[in-house]
């Protein structure tokens, strides 16, 4: 059995590392309004689009006209498993492309809306220069576009990095023993 379990192991590495993936991800989110779409392919091939909205303290996320209803709180399982599960990637994926368009515009003043772009801009590149620091082989770019005739806010990420298999198979499996308690504290808290 141990022989088995080694052997995958193995080959899952060895495989992990001759053929790592690339899986690009699409974010578009309208703050003001709180909605957005999320689009995942992976080997450029395969495709996952969901839409978002958040309203009433619950995240909305719909696909192929079905809709998942999530509550936002600190205890809610499946928010933590994806934030830890984020968490584990971003050590073990190479960035290879990152870019961040924002776009805003506040139609009664353009002075508003200038010095808007201006320190959104420059809040960006402090915190994406974080992400320079540690993954410095990757592409980023910042920028903010200006919309001098609507109330606007949105924000554009498109991400590209490549992972390997055994790096996704292993921050998945740490990623559920790690929340595993707080998904049996949640289950006991429900049957109360």
């Amino acid at each position: 059995m141990w022989r088995l379990i080694f052997t995958f192991a193995t080959a899952m590495n060895i495989l992990g590392f001759l053929y790592p993936f690339l899986v690009s991800f699409d974010v578009k989110f309208n703050i003001l309004h709180l909605h957005g779409v999320v689009t995942i392919k992976i080997f450029n091939k395969i495709k996952l689009d969901f839409k978002i909205r958040i309203k009433n303290g619950y995240v909305y996320i719909n696909r192929k006209n079905k809709q998942r209803k999530e509550k936002i709180s600190k205890n809610n399982f499946l928010l933590k498993l994806i934030y830890y599960f984020i968490g584990e990637l971003y050590f073990r994926e190479q960035f290879l492309n990152l870019s961040v368009v924002g776009n805003f515009g506040y139609n009664q003043n353009a002075q508003v809306t200038a010095l808007g772009c201006g320190y959104g801009e420059l809040i960006l590149k402090g915190i994406f220069s974080k992400i320079k620091n540690n993954k410095k082989s990757s592409h980023i770019f910042v920028g903010f576009e200006p919309n001098y005739n609507q109330d606007i806010l949105n924000v554009h990420l498109n991400n590209t990095v490549r992972i390997s298999v055994f790096d996704l198979i292993y921050a998945f499996v740490y990623t559920l023993i790690k929340t595993w308690g707080n998904y049996e504290k949640v289950r006991k808290r429900a049957k109360q």
